[in-house]
Parts: C-alpha cells; structure tokens; sequence
C-alpha cells in the first residue's frame, strides 16, 4: 500500500452560464448565511478551488448548488468543477 497512487479528480474552469441549478437539491441556507458565503466568495474566490462545484458532463449541479448561485450573486464569470 506504501507505493501506491491514487488519481485526484482534475479541476476544470468552466463558463458560469454553462451550469444548471439541481430542481432536486435537497439543501437550503438562510439568507444571512447565503450573503454570507456571497462576501467570502468575494473576498476570498480562491477558495472554490478546495471546494469546486460537482457536476455532471451535462453541467447539472450534483454538488454545491448555493456556491453557484453565490458565484453568480458575485459576478464571477468562471467557476472550478469536477465533472
């Protein structure tokens, strides 16, 4: 097990306009932490990069559905994904 490598998903930027919404998201912040997350996306947009929006190769949102709409509320034009 020592020499083994594991494969890390390759991050990809990606057009925000590409992306859809999941109408079968499950989750909902408040609006307090929604703004929130708007101003640390805006101070501080590197973090997307530890936590990418999860998507599938239709650019569906599997994962981190309020980080692209707080993506969009920042104005960001491209956003990190896994697909």
């Amino acid at each position: 097990m020592e020499n083994e490598t594991v494969a890390l998903p390759q991050i990809t930027w990606v057009k925000i306009g590409s992306l859809k919404y999941n109408p079968d998201n499950p989750r909902t912040i408040t609006d307090e932490r929604f703004e929130k997350l708007v101003e640390s996306i805006q101070k501080f947009p590197q973090m997307l990069q530890l936590r990418p929006i999860i998507c599938d190769h239709k650019g569906m949102v599997l994962g981190g559905n309020m980080r692209l709409k707080a993506c969009r509320k920042a104005g960001l034009k491209l956003v990190p994904t896994i697909m």
